[in-house]
């Protein structure tokens, strides 16, 4: 039957495998001229390509990089954080500062409260009518906000390798399926 419509075999065993019983890479299916054949092509696809073999190196280094620099600066947050709980406790329970005793007594409305970035700890109460605040321990704020810039930048060089990995899969999934031919014409 001359002109029918077959489904292309990649490994060139179905029907498509021409006059060769669909002996795989003998002649037929997706091995035949004009094709990348079943097993080279499935190289090309695995390695990215000659191009895309630094590609991969690119990335994996920009992953290296941006996740340790994440990780470094979650990390330095983390230290500071400890560094500022810890002190908070020693200044209150070490000089017995009037503020944490009433905030311990829970009189005068006095309030220990931290904050993230920078990382610090202030009690505040109001003793004779007027709000004071007093510094109980306090981390490097140039140092908290590199540690915070460092995590940031770290996630974003992170996502963006994701996204452009993601982007070139996609673009070369919708490429390779645009290109290659679905049916073929086969005499029979």
């Amino acid at each position: 039957m001359a002109g029918r419509a077959v489904q292309d075999d990649p490994a060139g065993t179905g029907p498509a495998g021409g006059a060769t019983g669909g002996m795989p890479g003998a002649g037929g299916g997706a091995t035949g001229p004009g094709s990348d054949g079943a097993a080279g092509g499935a190289v090309a696809r695995a390695s990215g390509g000659a191009a895309g073999g630094r590609g991969g190196v690119w990335s994996a280094l920009l992953l290296l990089i941006g996740s340790g620099l994440a990780l470094a600066g979650l990390l330095t947050l983390i230290v500071f954080w400890v560094q500022v709980a810890t002190g908070s406790m020693l200044t209150g329970a070490g000089t017995e500062q009037p503020c944490v005793a009433a905030a311990a007594a829970g009189t005068d409305d006095a309030e220990v409260t931290y904050a993230v970035l920078p990382a610090s700890a202030v009690c505040t109460w109001t003793p004779s009518g007027a709000t004071e605040s007093v510094p109980l321990a306090a981390a490097s704020v140039a140092g908290s906000w590199a540690a915070g810039a460092a995590v940031l930048i770290g996630l974003m060089v992170v996502a963006w390798v994701g996204w452009t990995r993601w982007r070139r899969r996609r673009s070369g999934e919708t490429a390779g399926h645009q290109g290659s031919a679905t049916h073929r014409s086969v005499d029979g």
